[in-house]
């Protein structure tokens, strides 16, 4: 497993993560703990793996892009409020529902799952940057376009005293 954080780079923050893994009986040996690289490194790590795993209870978004980007899909968990969702909504839009564990108990079981589809894996590496493209969440103009719609609905509900929410 490959780790790749700001801290990493120093002795206390190495010993807090490899406690950590020891007490679930994971040795140092089985992890490659990597400090703070370039943006650079950071997107050719994405060669050397095959899943990211994501973050709790506010998980990944940015990361989650950057390896789909890269052709890397995360595992992720549906979370209970809208910073634990993040990752689930990036996968849902671009159809990668099997990525989305609905707890933690199904986790570990779908991560080792996933992992082995070789094949979808290699699919998704070779698709993911497409189609993240062709999706909404790439779509930059249309997001522009939609959040200038809802600003003008806010501002004509204002002035007519109406403060209900507005959806677009």
């Amino acid at each position: 497993m490959i780790l790749v954080a700001k801290g990493l780079e120093t002795t206390f923050g190495r010993k807090r993560i490899l406690d950590a893994f020891l007490t679930h009986g994971i040795t140092g040996s089985r992890l490659d703990l990597r400090g703070s690289v370039s943006m650079e490194k950071y997107l050719a790590t994405h060669n050397e793996i095959d899943m990211l795993l994501d973050c709790f209870p506010w998980n990944s978004h940015t990361t989650a892009m950057h390896g789909l980007w890269m052709g890397v899909p995360t595992l992720t968990i549906s979370g209970k409020h809208h910073a634990g969702r993040f990752g689930e909504l990036i996968l849902r839009g671009l159809h990668l529902d099997q990525f989305v564990c609905r707890g933690d108990n199904e986790f570990p079981k779908d991560a080792a799952s996933l992992v082995t589809d070789s094949g979808h894996l290699k699919y998704i590496r070779s698709s993911s940057r497409e189609q993240l493209n062709k999706s909404i969440l790439c779509d930059h103009a249309g997001l522009a376009s939609r959040f200038e719609l809802a600003c003008f609905k806010m501002w004509e509900n204002r002035l007519s005293g109406n403060l209900t929410s507005v959806s677009v």
